[in-house]
């Protein structure tokens, strides 16, 4: 019954086709490791600079007009002097990576912070006293080598994988005990506290204050002022080039001029140089336009005060916040859920339990409503381009062409909106189940009432259900399957025929498969109501239901008849189990013996279960016992206990197969008997 979970050798062609498209990963990683290492490197060597006293001679902004349009249009221009070793110096250098900036107010802050007169820190190079620096830079580029140095980690992992993964020594077992999740539970909080932090901040940092400032500028003061330069900015990246508007304007207030260079309190650079060309065309040098200044702060000031659609581009981070935070919240339920061996622990409710919907109607319309946001978010951008084009008489049908699937999603999720608002208003289903867990082969009162107009409903139907799922994962996609192992009518109240509130019983098979979730395998026990309601959306709720192992009643069931199963030998090693099937709380005992080379550093005997062959391949080990002083040669009994839970299946989709492993480690040899774990029925 026993299906050994072993990867196939990939065919070399396929093994070279992988090479190349993981050393890409790898190439692409290792570049931005030396290029953020080496800046990384420079930065550190300036903390090695003495500290000096320097006097600023002169500090002012500077406009570039002879600039590329690639490089940012502004530059902080400061002269100080300083005295090294007797010998007076001057210098305008004033970090490593220097000075320039596509926000004028960051120029200001600089001027603000160092005038002329005064005196503040600088830093000399020992070696080379005329080379000073006014600023050190910080290492925030390090924390950032995560993302290059994981393209690194998965290029090497996977060609290790590839070429080496799954060579194993000749007639050698692996022991598949040796891995537990339990040592990797910590990856999934981990990474959803990441996605959850990283888009909090992003939104908080960047989106929110622009939105605030957006909708505060709607009362600024309206003030003349006077286009300085204007220019679209061009920002070359690996695979595409974005744009922006680059400009300067400067105005008055209570008789002091003031610069600014914001067109808009959201603004990014993005594809459509045609867009931004006619911003910079409406914008000409020496133009008079209207300007809008922050009465709390006149040095705050917009150009274009009206939200525009960057905004929406705004809420992607709070989908990474959301995604993050209900993975989090969904981790940590499991965690919380008592487990035995990795496996759920039975939980017997004696008294009724109401059941919860897997999703409610709210859940329903609010998942709808954040994924139609996050999408149309998205597809508004590029369609923004699209109309924009139309409207300057140069349509791009390309784009046209490729975002019509795109919008038609677009119009899905409204029409998907809309159905689950008005699914809202439907009669609520309400279960009651006494006892509130099933057990297999015993009937169980099931109590339904529809709360609200349950006159609209022509037709009710109740279906109890259990079914298989394993999630399969092929290449960046990830899928589902199903298979139903079970399903039975409870209810149906016929056509017309319908009232407010009953009564039933619903009765899982004696040789069901208990409620079970590991490694991407479920099994799924639920009760379907379907309600058939007139011109209006119809009623669809599925109630989870717990189905227990019938030995978590104190069906103990009876240890297999078959006794004395042969030995399991391998290199030195050997197992004689009692009886080749266990009642769930029973005992596996039998005897070791092994005959090696040279006495092991440890030597361990194991019960096991694990899920295969169609599934994840993990494995849990629920009871072990060490031998200690184990010499070169020896022989030992062994007893180790079954949880209560147990049991072994085989279904359509994946099984839970148990095994004996007796493991030595240096020298490394292992030995497994497989076990069947009877139902307690």
């Amino acid at each position: 019954m026993s299906a050994r979970i072993e990867g196939r050798p990939a065919a070399l062609k396929q093994r070279g086709c992988g090479t190349l498209f993981l050393a890409l990963f790898l190439l692409i990683g290792g570049f931005f490791v030396v290029v953020m290492l080496r800046a990384g490197w420079r930065t550190a060597a300036t903390y090695g600079w003495r500290q000096t006293e320097c006097e600023i001679l002169a500090s002012e902004g500077r406009l570039r007009r002879d600039s590329r349009t690639d490089k940012p249009p502004f530059e902080f221009v400061a002269r100080y002097r300083y005295t090294w070793q007797g010998n007076e110096l001057t210098s305008e250098r004033f970090s490593q990576a220097g000075a320039r900036f596509s926000d004028w107010s960051k120029i200001r802050r600089l001027v603000r912070k160092y005038p002329p007169g005064s005196r503040v820190a600088c830093y000399v190079d020992p070696e080379s006293p005329s080379q000073a620096i006014l600023e050190r830079q910080g290492f925030w580029i390090l924390p950032l080598l995560v993302l290059p140095l994981l393209f690194v980690f998965i290029g090497v992992a996977g060609i290790y994988r590839l070429w080496l993964g799954g060579k194993k020594a000749k007639n050698k077992v692996e022991a598949l005990s040796r891995g537990s999740r339990a040592r990797k539970r910590w990856i999934g909080p981990v990474l959803f506290a990441t996605f959850a932090l990283v888009g909090l901040g992003v939104f908080v940092g960047i989106f929110l204050p622009s939105a605030v400032r957006t909708v505060a500028s709607q009362r600024w003061k309206a003030v003349p002022c006077r286009i300085e330069f204007s220019r679209v900015g061009v920002h070359r990246g690996d695979k595409s080039t974005t744009y922006s508007v680059d400009l300067l304007y400067s105005y008055e207030i209570g008789g002091r001029v003031y610069r600014s260079s914001r067109y808009r309190n959201f603004d990014f650079s993005s594809s459509g140089y045609g867009a931004k060309k006619d911003v910079v065309r409406s914008l000409p040098r020496g133009a008079e336009r209207t300007c809008y200044v922050d009465p709390a702060d006149p040095a705050n000031a917009v150009l274009d005060r009206s939200p525009s659609l960057g905004l929406l581009f705004g809420l992607l981070p709070l989908g990474f916040f959301l995604a993050g935070l209900f993975g989090l919240r969904y981790l940590l339920r499991r965690k919380n859920q008592r487990t035995v061996g990795g496996m759920p622990a039975p939980e017997v409710r004696a008294g009724p339990l109401v059941l919860e919907p897997k999703v409610g109607q709210w859940g329903k319309f609010a998942g709808m409503v954040v994924f139609g946001g996050f999408w149309n978010a998205v597809v508004a951008v590029f369609l923004y381009h699209v109309i924009d084009g139309w409207r300057r008489g140069r349509p791009d049908w390309f784009l046209v062409v490729f975002l019509t699937p795109f919008v038609l999603v677009v119009l899905g999720t409204i029409f998907g909106i809309f159905y689950y608002l008005l699914a809202l208003l439907n009669p609520r289903p309400r279960l009651t189940l006494s006892p509130g867990v099933v057990q297999p082969g015993a009937a169980a009162a099931l109590t339904w009432e529809l709360r609200g107009k349950a006159s609209a409903v022509r037709r009710l139907k109740i279906v109890f259900e259990g079914r298989e799922e394993v999630t399969v994962r092929s290449g960046n996609r990830t899928s589902v399957r199903r298979h139903k192992i079970h399903e039975s009518e409870v209810y149906d109240s016929g056509e017309g025929m319908m009232t407010r509130r009953g009564s039933v019983s619903i009765k899982a098979p004696r040789d069901a498969m208990h409620s079970f979730e590991a490694g991407g395998a479920k099994v799924v026990w639920a009760l379907r109501v379907e309600g058939d309601v007139a011109r209006w959306p119809d009623i669809e709720v599925e109630f989870p239901v717990r189905v227990a192992p019938a030995s978590a009643f104190g069906g103990a069931g009876t240890d297999d008849d078959e006794t004395n199963p042969e030995a399991v030998r391998n290199r030195g090693l050997s197992l004689q189990l009692a009886r080749a099937a266990y009642a769930p709380g029973a005992t596996v005992d039998g005897t070791a013996e092994w005959e090696l080379e040279a006495a092991p550093e440890s030597l361990a005997v194991r019960l096991f279960w694990r899920l295969g062959p169609r599934s994840s391949g993990i494995a849990e080990v629920v009871s072990e016992q060490l031998f200690e002083s184990a010499g070169a040669r020896g022989q030992r009994a062994f007893r180790l206990d079954v949880p209560a839970a147990a049991r072994s299946y085989q279904g359509e989709l994946f099984s839970i197969e148990w095994a004996v492993e007796l493991v030595a480690s240096s020298p490394d040899r292992v030995v497994r008997a497989d076990v069947h774990i009877l139902g307690g029925e």
